[in-house]
Formats: structure tokens, sequence, C-alpha cells
């Protein structure tokens, strides 16, 4: 355990993230946050203490998370015409499931402009993570978009082999 970070009585995790990184030493490092974690402020003290940023996009933003989910749809609609991009794919079995991860990893210059942009300091790129998971004869679909500040532009095999998927 690094730092540990009590979450106060009728608060959440929004307060508990930014006191919980003071205590961090981030320079260099990337920091990686559920749903909850995918506030402004938060990404602007991680890049304000030398870090980088992978954050989950979810309902949480609303207007963000909508605008970036159609852009995905659009796009591949669109089979991905013109469009610069990394892609990466894994196929993973075992116990009884077989799991196939796909990873898009797309430069913020190719999308519109963002809903309050500006405010995410530093965003570059915006991933999107489908998973589909086969259990014997079920199967489970999961979509998930994570804006990301890596330090350079990242490729999709990086967020595909090291992020927690369906944050």
């Amino acid at each position: 355990v690094l730092a540990q970070q009590k979450v106060e009585s009728k608060s959440n995790e929004i307060t508990a993230v930014p006191l919980l990184l003071k205590l961090l030493n981030l320079k260099g490092a990337v920091v990686t946050l559920d749903a909850m974690g995918t506030q402004t402020n938060i990404a602007r003290q991680i890049k304000e203490a030398g870090g980088d940023y992978v954050l989950a996009l979810k309902g949480n933003q609303g207007k963000l998370s909508q605008q970036v989910e159609q852009w995905f749809s659009m796009a591949e609609d669109q089979n991905w015409q013109g469009i610069e991009l990394s892609y990466h794919q894994t196929v993973e079995a075992g116990h009884h499931r077989l799991e196939t991860r796909q990873v898009w990893a797309v430069p913020v210059s190719q999308l519109p402009p963002l809903h309050r942009q500006t405010q995410w300091q530093g965003l570059t790129s915006v991933v999107m993570v489908k998973r589909r998971r086969q259990l014997w004869n079920m199967r489970h679909d999961t979509n998930s978009v994570l804006p990301q500040c890596p330090r350079t532009r990242w490729p999709a095999t990086q967020p595909g082999n090291s992020l927690p998927l369906g944050c």
C-alpha cells in the first residue's frame, strides 16, 4: 500500500481522491481512476503534480460522455475512414469463458471540439474499449470510453493490456 485516505461518512470518493493524490509522488506516474474519479479538478491536480491520467468516462460526465460515445459510434459505422487511430485486439480463453477485448485510441484532434474540453488539462486522447465475454452459451458485451492524457500518444496496445476494463 502506497497511501490510504479514509472516505468520511456522508462523503464519497470525489472528495477523498484529491486528498489521496496529495500523499503520492505523481511525477512520471500514470493514474487510473474509475468513473467516479473522472473530474476536471482531479485531472488538473494529476497534471500539476507531473503525472498523466487515464479516466473512465461514463454517464457521470453527461454531455461529454454522450458526445464521445456518439462520435465513436459514427466513426465505427463509417469503418474509421479518414481517422488516425491506434487499434489492438486480444482474445483470451480460460475458466469456461472466452473474452475478446478491442481497443481504439484516437487523438482528440480527430474529434470535433469536446464539451468543456479546455477544462480537461492535458487531454490528448480518447479510448474506446469493447469487451465481449462468453460464458459457455451466454454472451455479455460492454463498452467503455476512457479519456486519457499520456506523455506521448498512447498506442491502443498499452490501454488494452494495462487498464482495468469495464470501469
